[in-house]
């Protein structure tokens, strides 16, 4: 969608187009990491990232994601996770995720996840210390 733009044009564009990213699956994950390869200069302009899927498989965006995109998106502020149906208990190694890679994010937005325990919920609110703003819906 760029491309229909004219080049003056393109960055701006590009900064509202990634501002929000939603990735579903693996393979969305794994191609965002490719744009961010060809074009590393869209990581900043991500601020808010929705990760959606079955957060309790290793395949899941949530659970990749630290190992996929790493520390690219610099500006990343905000974070939704949302747990797609049959709602199951997190991956085990979710809550160590956090603190490896958005430490740094000051909102986070949880749907439909289920905890194994309090420890894990507490253990990811632990992880971020700039946390300013917690949503939790179904958790």
């Amino acid at each position: 969608s760029c491309a229909l733009v004219c080049r003056a044009w393109r960055s701006p564009a590009q900064r509202v187009l990634f501002h929000y990213v939603t990735l579903r699956d693996k393979d969305m994950l794994y191609s965002f990491r490719e744009l961010l390869d060809a074009s590393p200069e869209l990581g900043p302009y991500v601020h808010a990232l929705e990760l959606r899927g079955y957060l309790h498989v290793p395949y899941s965006p949530a659970v990749l994601f630290p190992t996929v995109i790493g520390g690219r998106l610099v500006n990343l502020v905000e974070v939704h996770l949302i747990e797609n149906l049959p709602t199951l208990p997190i991956h085990r190694f979710l809550p160590s995720l956090f603190a490896s890679c958005i430490s740094h994010i000051r909102s986070l937005s949880l749907y439909a996840v289920i905890f194994p325990s309090f420890a894990d919920f507490a253990r990811i609110l632990h992880a971020l210390p700039d946390l300013r703003e917690l949503d939790c819906q179904s958790v």
